[in-house]
């Protein structure tokens, strides 16, 4: 060990999501005690701390942040083992991704993906379909669809099944297998506002049909 080194226990982490200019973005905050400090023998988690000390740190950095125009709030307090999975994954070059969905209202557009998977967002006005007519054009990709808010009506082929029709509402999670057709449809009188997950992967950032996605 180098002179002047500190040799840190860490015992936890602060999740947070500061915003600056409209952006938002991950900043999480590690928690760590002098590992040689007699005084923190028995401190090995947040927990262990004292209540109002971690208040203050939490007030410190919301406080810090607000004197530079940003804003930063504290979405969870976890432990050792998660603060230890940040560092690790920092390490491997692994960062966290997060997307604010409140900001995109265009129909479709990739807000967020990796390597097998990505979600997207898809507002449709008073009347409006996803597509002119039943149909798949990512056949080799499973499709997640969680209604965040409004009504509408989901009309799908199960491959060698009947057409069902599903009504969608706020809160509703339909599950689209791999080559089914399928139409979704806005039947209420405001926007009928969608998560979608694709796994693996079905369209790029320019929401584009990827080849990975079509039929063979």
């Amino acid at each position: 060990m180098l002179p002047g080194c500190l040799v840190a226990r860490l015992i936890g982490v602060l999740e947070a999501k500061q915003v600056e200019g409209g952006k938002s973005e991950q900043n999480d905050r590690l928690i760590a005690v002098a590992a040689e400090a007699h005084d923190h023998t028995n401190i090995k988690k947040l927990r262990d701390l004292n209540p109002t000390l971690l208040d203050e740190l939490e007030h410190f950095f919301i406080s810090y942040n607000e004197a530079r125009g940003k804003t930063f709030r504290v979405l969870a307090r976890r432990g050792p083992a998660a603060a230890q999975r940040l560092v690790r994954n920092s390490m491997t070059g692994k960062k966290m991704k997060t997307a604010n969905t409140a900001k995109y209202r265009g129909k479709f557009q990739v807000i967020v993906e990796s390597r097998d998977a990505e979600a997207a967002m898809m507002t449709l006005g008073p009347g409006a379909a996803s597509d002119e007519e039943l149909s798949n054009e990512h056949p080799r990709c499973e499709q997640w669809t969680y209604v965040i808010r409004g009504t509408g009506e989901a009309l799908v082929v199960p491959t060698g099944k009947r057409r069902r029709n599903v009504q969608l509402k706020t809160g509703a999670l339909l599950l689209i297998e791999k080559g089914e057709r399928h139409q979704i449809r806005n039947t209420g009188t405001r926007p009928l506002v969608t998560l979608t997950f694709y796994v693996p992967r079905a369209y790029d950032q320019e929401g584009e049909l990827r080849e990975s996605a079509k039929a063979n």
